[in-house]
């Protein structure tokens, strides 16, 4: 078997799957997906969702250059590894997205010969909006050696899974006369799509005529609520620029770290001797995010492992609870992040922000790959960690 035979693998996105070469028949379920194939398939690599995992029921290869999973989900195209199931027959991956994404392609490279080479493939996963477990099938994909034009697929899905924590994929081998069924053989597995973005939503409690104050004609002047302002200003000074966010009460914690260290943020809504996700009092909504940008801050903040699920969008990190349907009243949600300080950083300082909530009021819309918004609920209050580099020359007591 050979592999890698293609050289330098462009990847280059064509709108509306206008694909320059060769194309290939598309067979499946009605409604599911379309499949094009060759050497010429082309994705935009920007489009690229990362898998933290890839796991598979099926028993490994024990040859040296097969028994290595994860150099199906590396990433690399031309490393020239490759992965091959030990038994003839069908074999489930269970892939899990790192990204909160809503995925309308699924790239694989397959075996370079034919026994190798699915010719059914089914997708499982959790739909977000009901909470149940779908399927997606397409059957009678064409095969074909390296030097054809089958060994690169794409599958695109007529309808994008949406931020589902995870997709199995299994693949089912086609029958060689006089061999029986085959045994697959893979190269790659990449996921498309885009990243879901939290949207601001402006105070409930504020000045319009649907702010609740006005609907109740509360007298304002029993109380020194602030009710207008509709809309708070990250920043009033030249330091970083200003983001319209939503006005929400502020804790705020200064932390001191050398250049190159690393510190664990902790949210204060848990009960500092607890030993369950029962006792985190936010369970309903957490974005961590760069305050200064109101964006993502991967390169300085990551999950810690072992803790409950929490996923990378456009503008930071959400948890897992906010799309999960039913009771979160024992939802395992994240209520910590790891922060490491550049070693050698622009920036004498960061500040890193979470917005948590209680609030059920979340706006949940359709999502497709034109519209990967979602409107944040009203906060329960926003946590902010200012954190700051201690000098070099500063001496230091431990």
């Amino acid at each position: 078997m050979k592999m890698k035979r293609y050289g330098l693998y462009k990847r280059i996105f064509i709108p509306l799957l206008l694909f320059a070469g060769v194309a290939g028949s598309a067979w499946g379920q009605e409604g599911d997906m379309t499949a094009t194939y060759g050497s010429n398939v082309k994705v935009n690599d920007d489009e690229r969702i990362d898998i933290q995992a890839l796991t598979t029921d099926a028993e490994m290869s024990t040859s040296d250059n097969r028994i290595n999973l994860a150099c199906l989900w590396n990433g690399n195209l031309d490393d020239g590894s490759w992965w091959a199931a030990a038994n003839p027959g069908a074999v489930t991956f269970q892939v899990k997205p790192s990204s909160y994404a809503v995925i309308d392609k699924i790239f694989i490279r397959r075996g370079g010969n034919l026994s190798e080479q699915p010719e059914s493939i089914t997708l499982t996963y959790r739909d977000a909006y009901s909470g149940n477990e779908e399927t997606k099938s397409i059957s009678r994909l064409t095969r074909g050696n390296a030097s054809g034009e089958a060994q690169d697929l794409l599958l695109t899905l007529s309808e994008p899974i949406v931020c589902s924590p995870y997709i199995n994929i299994t693949l089912t081998p086609g029958t060689t006369t006089g061999a029986g069924m085959g045994t697959i053989a893979l190269n790659e597995i990449m996921l498309y799509g885009k990243e879901i973005k939290i949207t601001h939503t402006r105070t409930k409690w504020g000045t319009e005529d649907d702010g609740l104050r006005q609907q109740h004609n509360q007298n304002q002047k029993e109380d020194t609520f602030d009710d207008k302002t509709d809309w708070f200003t990250s920043s009033n000074s030249s330091v970083f620029d200003s983001h319209q966010l939503q006005p929400a009460h502020h804790y705020t914690d200064t932390i001191y770290v050398e250049k190159g260290g690393t510190c664990t943020l902790v949210l204060p809504d848990r009960n500092s001797d607890a030993t369950t996700y029962a006792d985190i009092n936010n369970k309903s909504y957490q974005r961590w995010y760069n305050y200064k940008t109101d964006g993502e801050c991967t390169q300085i903040l990551k999950p810690i492992e072992g803790d409950a699920a929490i996923y990378k969008i456009e503008n930071g990190y959400l948890s897992f609870p906010y799309l999960e349907k039913g009771d979160n009243n024992n939802a395992n949600v994240p209520y910590r992040m790891s922060f490491t300080f550049p070693k050698k950083a622009t920036e004498e300082s960061y500040i890193i922000a979470c917005d948590v909530s209680n609030y059920t009021d979340l706006q949940f819309y359709k999502l497709s790959t034109e519209n990967t918004e979602l409107q944040e609920p009203t906060l329960s209050h926003r946590v902010l960690y200012y954190i700051k580099a201690i000098p070099d020359d500063m001496e230091t007591d431990y």
